[in-house]
């Protein structure tokens, strides 16, 4: 509610270096939004959630798209010039969010 401006669904195409290559890296950034002292990058995941281990299922679901959020964010500052301040996965299956450091 307090954002400045909403972003939806954004594409980008960027350079990006693995293993000592360039490579050309597409994607579509689910959702940002922007507020006063950076940007807020929201990545909607449709994981199940086992109800009797939510946090070794949190902890899982957080390791596995570390490296693509990592992208993203990347790809968000450059696009943006902004700093992206938070990153968060919003699971569907229990209406949770996770913030990925």
């Amino acid at each position: 509610m307090k954002a400045k401006k909403l972003y939806k669904e954004a594409p980008f195409v960027m350079k990006h270096e693995y293993k000592g290559s360039t490579v050309m890296v597409q994607g579509i950034i689910d959702c940002y939004f922007e507020e006063d002292d950076g940007l807020v990058l929201i990545d909607y995941k449709s994981n199940y959630v086992d109800p009797d281990d939510k946090t070794g299922s949190y902890e899982h679901i957080k390791d596995m798209y570390i490296p693509q959020l990592r992208l993203y964010r990347e790809a968000l500052e450059k696009m943006s010039g902004m700093a992206v301040k938070e990153a968060v996965l919003y699971l569907f299956s229990s209406g949770e969010s996770l913030r990925i450091e």
